[in-house]
């Protein structure tokens, strides 16, 4: 005998499932050294020595710098491994996942 019950279907929104790509990391002019900031750039980042120098100078002369594009979890997972290395390392540079 054939089932006539339909199946719920559920619409996923993709900001809920964090797929969204409207999420900007931005770095934050601060007292750190060049080298850190650097380091922490093309290490958690993932950015070329070239695209790390620029997001670092942009910051430091205009007061911030966007350093990239995410969905929201890798976003905030990016600033909290930043967080984790300030605590580990005693620094503090600063970033912030903000929503566009």
């Amino acid at each position: 005998m054939p089932d006539n019950t339909r199946e719920k279907t559920r619409i996923f929104d993709f900001e809920e499932l964090g797929f969204d790509e409207n999420y900007v990391v931005i770095l934050y002019n601060g007292p750190q050294d060049m080298l850190y900031v650097l380091e922490v750039l093309m290490e958690i980042f993932n950015k070329n020595p070239s695209s790390a120098r620029d997001i670092m100078l942009k910051a430091h002369y205009t007061g911030s710098s966007i350093i990239g594009h995410y969905g929201k979890d890798e976003a905030e997972q990016l600033v909290q491994q930043v967080n984790q290395k300030n605590v580990s390392t005693r620094n503090t540079l600063r970033v912030e996942a903000i929503k566009e």
